[in-house]
């Protein structure tokens, strides 16, 4: 049985990051390969989730900022994802490219996936390149992402150094499609974020509840995952409702929001965020993973374009035939719709043949 080593966003606060991660871990072990991921988690990541991001709007909103470490939701919230990482298996932790250079963790294969592992919007990092495992030991990227369109052209020559050294290239996106064109000259496949390696069934034994969706919603709910800064996020959301009928539940990993909703919920941790989606009635978003899992879950969806991260989504809901899903304050109403699965899942089991094929390819 070969070892895969995998590097991925695992350690990150985030749902998305932390479900792709085992997803991609288990979606291996399942076609027969012994995957372990790399557990690169420097002290600034560590750092990072030990704070609670808050809106510095005005002095009410910064004084509860201070107090969120506090609160018992951010300690549950903490509890939740500390626990959920701990499912993964693991190498021992490495806290910066040096160690991991000194300290090789030694694999048949190292594999780099999925998610923003390539967004140079802050800055370049050449861990998710595997700039640390030597050229003769093969290397391959599973639905590697920018995370946008375009990188700056002042990383292109380190960019295109970084990618010349992968035995095989495949991207989560048509536009990272484009970028790899651009700077190779050759066309890579586009395969599917591996949540959706695992079936709707693999998926449900993470579940956990968050509350008793029965009793204080009898007839459902619009659950909405994602960033309220998006101009026209709150009168969409309320335009939704009034359509569908259903009260609000709000999950916000920020500190404190202003809006009016019917349940806010702040302690979400991956398998929180799973039910949440599951028992929805529908799902309001402008996350790339919580469109995903109301796919997966074959709900209800509406997603709010972003003014300028929209490649990834725009990706997916073009492959599987769901553009019409992005909505707008001026475009909501012509668009409501009930979604009709018969197609989309078809389209779906194809893109899941075609990114499984490619894995048990590049693995020979």
């Amino acid at each position: 049985m070969k070892k895969i080593g995998l590097m991925t966003f695992h350690t990150a606060f985030n749902c998305g990051a932390m479900l792709q991660a085992i997803a991609t871990q288990l979606a291996l072990n399942k076609i027969g390969f012994d995957c372990t991921i790399i557990d690169y988690y420097p002290n600034s990541v560590e750092e990072e989730n030990r704070q609670y991001s808050f809106n510095v709007c005005n002095f009410r909103f910064f004084i509860k900022g201070l107090l969120m470490p506090f609160f018992p939701h951010t300690k549950r919230r903490t509890a939740r994802f500390e626990k959920f990482r701990n499912k993964m298996n693991l190498t021992k932790r490495y806290k910066d490219i040096n160690e991991l250079m000194e300290d090789l963790p030694l694999f048949d294969i190292y594999m780099v996936g999925s998610d923003q592992v390539w967004n140079t919007q802050a800055a370049l990092s050449s861990v998710y390149f595997l700039d640390f495992v030597p050229d003769e030991k093969r290397k391959i990227t599973y639905a590697s992402s920018f995370g946008t369109s375009t990188i700056d052209k002042k990383y292109n020559n380190e960019v295109r150094r970084l990618l010349n050294r992968f035995d095989q290239i495949a991207v989560r996106e048509s536009f990272g499609q484009k970028i790899i064109v651009d700077l190779l000259g050759k066309k890579v496949p586009v395969v599917l974020d591996p949540t959706f390696l695992l079936s709707k069934n693999e998926w449900e034994k993470f579940e956990k509840k968050e509350f008793d969706y029965e009793r204080e919603f009898p007839n459902g709910y619009l659950f909405y995952y994602g960033s309220l800064e998006i101009e026209g996020t709150e009168q969409l959301l309320n335009k939704l409702a009034t359509i569908y009928k259903v009260p609000i539940v709000l999950s916000y990993s920020g500190m404190y929001s202003k809006i009016k909703v019917d349940k806010k919920v702040y302690d979400v941790g991956p398998q929180e965020f799973l039910s949440l989606i599951k028992n929805a009635t529908l799902v309001f978003s402008n996350s790339f993973h919580a469109t995903a899992f109301s796919i997966i879950y074959q709900k209800e969806f509406y997603v709010i374009p972003h003014p300028t991260r929209n490649s990834r989504m725009e990706s997916l809901l073009d492959i599987l035939g769901l553009s019409a899903r992005f909505v707008t304050n001026e475009t909501v109403e012509e668009r409501i719709s009930a979604i009709d699965y018969v197609p989309v899942n078809a389209r779906l089991q194809s893109e899941i043949n075609k990114s499984y094929k490619y894995l048990q390819m590049v693995m020979l």
